[in-house]
């Protein structure tokens, strides 16, 4: 018998100490700021929600529930409105729904002779979009706060400063960067 592994409750984990060696290879105590990510919860702006919707990409498969993306897009404003209401409810409480935490896998042929080789398959697997959606915009959040806290150490430490990005993002860079 197979049992899934999503209804099971989920493990957290977290690193307590992580050390770094010096040039000597004594180990010391690395230390984060645990207000670098303070922000990373705040609730999103129901502009922010709407451009992560307005941004999603087109023609994908849809959800096991079968709402797609582009069903989204069109949602009416009161719809987008109790849309936007859940995604802060869930972020404010930290409690995500048990239909969320499941997942459905298919199995698709390559284009070639299957012979009931697994090989010869790819496999995809399909999220309710909304969790997608919301994923997106954690996603989004986080990278920015990565991005400006790297910004801010470039500044503190006097370094020079390359950021590569495969699409725009948007960073609040200090009017005292110099280099």
């Amino acid at each position: 018998m197979i049992r899934s592994i999503t209804e099971e409750e989920m493990v957290h984990i977290s690193i307590e100490k992580i050390y770094k060696k010096d040039a000597q290879g004594n180990e010391s105590l690395i230390t984060v700021n645990e207000n670098i990510y303070s922000n990373l919860m705040d609730l999103p702006s129901r502009d922010e929600w709407l451009d992560v919707i307005r941004n999603l990409p087109k023609d994908k498969a849809t959800d096991p529930s079968g709402i797609s993306n582009e069903m989204l897009q069109h949602l009416s404003p009161t719809a987008h409105d109790i849309l936007y209401y859940l995604i802060c409810k869930i972020i404010q409480f930290g409690y995500l729904p048990k239909q969320w935490k499941k997942a459905t896998v298919f199995s698709i042929a390559k284009p070639k002779p299957f012979n009931y080789e697994l090989s010869n398959s790819r496999l995809i697997t399909l999220l309710e979009t909304a969790c997608k959606v919301f994923i997106t915009l954690l996603n989004r959040q986080l990278t920015i706060t990565i991005v400006n806290k790297i910004i801010q150490d470039a500044i503190d430490n006097n370094n020079e400063l390359w950021i590569l990005s495969q699409r725009p993002m948007t960073v609040s860079i200090p009017s005292n960067y110099q280099k």
